[in-house]
Order: C-alpha cells, then structure tokens, then sequence
C-alpha cells in the first residue's frame, strides 16, 4: 500500500468493530492477567496489518481544561512503529496501565470510562520561520501538530481545538508542553500537521471483563 503525507486510513466497519473490539480485550487481559495480551496479526485484514501512527486515550469524562483534564492515560506516536492493530494492543496497555503519570486502571477506582483511539496520517512538514507564521498557517479543528527540537517530540492532536480554539493559544501550549521559552525560536525546529480518524467508545470494566477468558 502506497501511503502519502496527510492520506487518512481508510476502514469498513468490520475494521472499525475489529479496532474497538481489541482494545477492550486488551485492557480486560491487563486487568485480568497484569500483562500484555499477546496477539496474532496475520488473521486481520490488510489494513489493519498496514503501520500506522495512532494514540490510545482513556478518559472518565468530557475534558473542558487542557491542564486539568480527566484523563486516566494515553500512550501512542504520530509516526507509525507498529503494524495498526499490533499499536492498538501496546498503546491500549499503555495508556491503561503503564502510564506513569496516572495510576493503571483500577475497577474499584473507576468503572466507567470512554475509550478513544486516533489513527494518524503521514505528517507532512511545514515550512514556518516564526511563531507568527506557523500560527497563520494553523487550521483550527482539522491540524493535529507534531513539533520536534532535538530529541524532543511534542504533539497536539485535533482534539485539542476543542478546548483551545484559537490558533495562538494551540500553538503557545504545545510550545509549553515542550518546555520551550516563549519568544525564541530557532531553525532547529521541526513542525509537522497531520490529520486523524476517530474511534470512540464508552466502557464499563465490569461488562467486558469476560472477553480475556
């Protein structure tokens, strides 16, 4: 399959069902099991074999403050390191429990909670040569931004326009989530957009725990 910058995966609702399906499975393995659920990719289909990046996020409630969110973990990367549904398992154990700036699910602590999985484009660079350029360039819901200086890599998926909707706040507190100070800019940079595909679902821990009998 020939992927292109900015091309968005495209899935049939078995996939989609298949996608879900596995995350759950996994994250009732890991509560179950307290390990990784070991998985077999070459029974899916071509798509999901194909890499892709994506991010896994659990959450407990709607999110209104990027700094005080309900988030219960996420883990994932814009650039793709694993076949899709091989990511869907190592980022749904991530985000579930190895996240270490939350503690891993626990069905005592929290039973309910929505499921989010964010399947990435290829990024495709941006040419910008200050903070008032790439802030022009911004396209409010749509871009999710991967900014790269160095070894460090920090990203705003689409989802984050909805609660910072203004294209210098978004790009000010992605600078801010890298640890960069305001004002200086330097060639050094790397400013990648992308777009992604949504699945969400709510879960309650106990329904699915019997899916990692």
């Amino acid at each position: 399959m020939d992927l292109f910058p900015l091309d968005l995966i495209e899935l049939n609702n078995e996939d989609k069902s298949s996608i879900l399906k596995v995350a759950k499975k996994t994250i009732a393995y890991a509560m179950r099991y307290d390990k990784i659920m070991p998985i077999e990719i070459e029974s899916f289909s071509d798509i999901l074999r194909t890499p892709w990046g994506l991010f896994v996020t659990i959450e407990t409630e709607k999110n209104t403050n990027i700094y005080k969110s309900r988030s219960l973990g996420s883990k994932g990367s814009v650039k793709s390191t694993y076949p899709l549904i091989k990511g869907v398992v190592e980022y749904s154990y991530g985000a579930g429990f190895k996240d270490e700036r939350f503690y891993p699910l626990n069905i005592e602590r929290v039973e309910n909670f929505t499921l989010n999985i964010s399947i990435c484009s290829i990024p495709l660079a941006i040419n910008c040569s200050s903070d008032m350029d790439i802030i022009r360039q911004l396209v409010p819901y749509k871009d999710g931004i991967l900014l790269e200086v160095n070894d460090v890599k920090s990203s705003f998926s689409p989802n984050v326009w909805k609660l910072l909707p203004r294209a210098k706040d978004f790009w000010l507190n992605l600078r801010k989530k890298a640890n960069l100070r305001t004002g200086v800019w330097s060639d050094s940079f790397k400013i990648s957009r992308y777009y992604t595909v949504e699945l969400r679902e709510d879960i309650n821990l106990s329904q699915i725990m019997d899916t990692a009998l």
